[in-house]
């Protein structure tokens, strides 16, 4: 692999997607259908990046199908805000899987990124800082 790297890239939110799970914090997978972008599931091993807040929107504005996202992608660390399962306790140090509609969980699967901080009970919605730990390769 090459040297580490951080890109934001463009992608439209599919035909497949949870529109109301379409927000920043959202780790996304590519939507077969016709090669745009939906919510990860659980325990996907093919997570491209995470959604970032666009210009003019807030954190808390969905993204409807056809419209376009950014998501933060890597091939090395990067330090993001990563929306939580609610499923349990996430201590620092730990690493995250993707689960239901994008969020990260403590399951065991392939690793997506490691908890910068702990939350005791993280609830549907809570954001994590974490270090993003995806190939990036799928760009």
């Amino acid at each position: 692999m090459g040297p580490e790297f951080t890109e934001l890239v463009e992608y439209e939110v599919g035909a497949n997607a949870t529109v109301a799970s379409m927000v920043a914090g959202i780790l996304v997978i590519v939507d077969t259908v016709d090669g745009s972008v939906k919510e990860g599931t659980a325990l996907s091993d093919d997570v491209l990046g995470v959604i970032e807040v666009r210009s003019g929107k807030t954190v808390t504005d969905t993204h409807a199908v056809g419209d376009p996202v950014t998501l933060i992608t890597h091939a090395g660390a990067r330090v993001v805000l990563i929306t939580c399962s609610g499923g349990g306790a996430i201590t620092q140090g730990v690493q995250l899987s993707c689960a239901l509609l994008g969020t990260v969980s403590t399951d065991s699967g392939p690793m997506v990124a490691k908890a910068l901080e702990s939350n005791a009970t993280p609830g549907d919605g809570d954001r994590i800082l974490c270090e993003l730990i995806i190939a990036g390769d799928f760009i």
